[in-house]
């Protein structure tokens, strides 16, 4: 199966946009996993870590009427999934010990270098916050959507031991390109999915660990980022090894660079309609119901 995850939609997120990306093949009948920000800053030059900042004004997904009349069709039928992208989806630089959030003026500050200690919110607010923030994201999204939510999706693909320990209680299963290191509750069932891991990238290495890692109490599936600089002819390759395992495959981009960049989204489609031809489309939690 192939499932097509596109990340970052929001308040600031306009329907339009993801008709233009999208609405031909949800027409034709395409499942589609959005994970969406259920109070969101605005966040300026996203895809520019050396221009990036945050604008400190947020809103609530649902206050976008238009984009929540546009997805709602699609989501109580069953061919768009709502997940959970943190909560606001920001990003903080650690100076001095203290976290100032990468603000307009924190960008003047530090001008154009490219913040080695830049943090998303998964990892750098206190652990009672985020659960806290998690929580009640999962219900404003539950309730602006008329769905329930089983799928998170860590900012940054970035996340703690703890944060997890959330997300589990909270009954959702993880997609993401996690970190190789090892950063779950220790118990049999983390150490053998990290020793699956490390075994499959010693013999393998055509492709992220492309298996559903079963944990003990949720599930965790690789995302395979299509960005701009994504090696295209290595991601077919990547795509191609899944398929001849039988594996599932998971797409993870962001349409609002699909819009900005021709040439990547003229390649996204090629790739669409390559895969397709072998392919039928899941939302990522059929994938993991999928998974025994």
């Amino acid at each position: 199966m192939l499932a097509i995850r596109d990340d970052d939609t929001s308040y600031w997120t306009n329907p339009d946009d993801l008709d233009y990306i999208y609405g031909k093949y949800i027409r034709q009948g395409i499942k589609l996993s959005l994970a969406v920000v259920p109070e969101s800053y605005r966040l300026i030059f996203p895809g520019d870590r050396r221009k990036f900042y945050i604008i400190k004004e947020k809103h609530f997904v649902y206050e976008n009427k238009m984009l929540v009349d546009y997805l709602r069709p699609y989501v109580s039928s069953g061919q768009i999934e709502i997940m959970l992208h943190g909560y606001d989806h920001s990003y903080c630089v650690q100076t001095h010990g203290k976290h100032m959030l990468l603000d307009m003026d924190t960008r003047a500050a530090i001008g154009e270098s490219v913040p080695d200690n830049m943090l998303p919110e998964c990892v750098y607010k206190e652990n009672i916050q985020i659960k806290m923030e998690l929580a009640r994201g999962k219900e404003i999204l539950e309730d602006t959507f008329k769905t329930v939510v089983k799928t998170f999706v860590p900012p940054s693909n970035a996340l703690s031991a703890s944060v997890v320990s959330e997300i589990e209680r909270l009954g959702m299963n993880i997609s993401g390109t996690m970190t190789n290191k090892f950063n779950r509750e220790i118990d049999f069932c983390s150490l053998l999915v990290f020793a699956k891991k490390i075994m499959w990238k010693r013999n393998k290495g055509v492709v992220s660990y492309p298996y559903v890692m079963v944990y003990k109490k949720h599930k965790e599936l690789v995302g395979h980022s299509f960005t701009p600089s994504t090696n295209y002819e290595k991601y077919i390759q990547g795509f191609q090894k899944c398929r001849e395992i039988g594996c599932d495959f998971t797409v993870a981009t962001h349409y609002w660079e699909l819009i900005e960049n021709d040439k990547m989204r003229n390649v996204f489609y090629e790739f669409l309609n390559y895969a397709f031809e072998s392919e039928d489309t899941a939302c990522l939690r059929e994938l993991f119901m999928d998974e025994k």
